[in-house]
């Protein structure tokens, strides 16, 4: 990594020192400039190109190279470089032939070199692409280079839960970061999915405070209004999808499982069933009942 430093001459002019004693150089005598990050980037290119990695999206700021790169076998890194050299280094490995891993990336347009967070301070986006989601790594930058993640209060969510995006949920011009609830465990024909809003505290940490009560109802409404159709065709398997939605919406909102069972209740009540979706009904209901199934 080139890098230049900057030193007070503490020479005598030509005039001679005798006797004398040269000062003590202050801490500023000696300044790290610090890396160019284009440069910088660049020298990080050509050595992952040696190990094998194609050049898949770089994307630059004032101050600041995000790039990623990937590899025949499916692995991929991700780097940020600021004038302090590389302050965030991501790497994901090569992908078992089981599963499908995720593929990292840089946010290649805004938000990335946006305050994404309305938080004041300009932000670089990564990414890890997965199969059925796109999880965000937001990154703060300081006008020294300095770089620290955005915090997600993770109490009461998912091990695996990660932050898909930002919206103002509640019309206040301060967007909330939107993490995405899957119930796995309760999927058939689709896998029931709902955003669940975090607010930024005073400290800027995002948390789960309870979603706006109008983001619930708006989302309560539309899959009402789904779940109408769905009954009418009639489609018992989106019935059921709706009914685990309806169920994780009363649970986001912090209610007890109880009143979540009410919800999918409601919502299967009177549909003709076929005989592995009863049973899956009745599995449901358990997990609904016992406050499970939806990491």
């Amino acid at each position: 990594m080139a890098r230049a430093f900057v030193a007070l001459s503490l020479g005598c002019g030509g005039l001679g020192c005798a006797g004398a004693r040269p000062p003590v150089p202050e801490p500023e005598s000696f300044l790290l400039v610090g890396v160019d990050p284009g440069t910088e980037a660049t020298e990080l290119e050509h050595g992952l190109g040696r190990d094998g990695y194609g050049h898949a999206v770089r994307v630059e700021g004032e101050g600041w190279v995000a790039l990623a790169m990937t590899r025949e076998d499916g692995a991929s890194v991700a780097r940020l470089v600021t004038r302090r050299g590389v302050v965030v280094a991501l790497d994901e490995g090569p992908r078992p032939l089981s599963h499908a891993r995720g593929v990292l990336g840089v946010e290649a347009s805004p938000p990335s070199g946006t305050d994404v967070d309305g938080d004041g301070t300009i932000d670089v986006v990564l990414v890890r692409e997965e199969s059925d989601r796109r999880c965000l790594l937001v990154i703060h930058l300081g006008e020294d280079g300095a770089a620290s993640p955005l915090s997600l209060d993770a109490d009461d969510l998912a091990p695996d839960a990660c932050l898909e995006g930002f919206r103002d949920v509640d019309g206040n011009s301060d967007p909330e970061a939107i993490v995405r609830v899957r119930a796995y465990g309760l999927a058939r024909s689709g896998i029931p999915t709902v955003d669940l809003p975090l607010e930024r505290d005073e400290a800027g940490v995002f948390r789960r405070e309870g979603p706006a009560t109008r983001f619930v109802a708006d989302e309560r409404r539309e899959r009402e209004r789904r779940l109408l159709v769905a009954r009418a065709a009639p489609a018992p398997e989106e019935v059921y999808t709706l009914a685990v939605e309806l169920a994780l919406l009363v649970q986001v909102s912090g209610e007890t499982p109880e009143r979540q069972l009410e919800a999918f209740d409601a919502a299967m009540s009177g549909v003709v069933l076929t005989e592995d979706l009863v049973e899956a009904v009745h599995r449901a209901r358990a997990l609904i009942g016992q406050g499970a199934g939806y990491e």
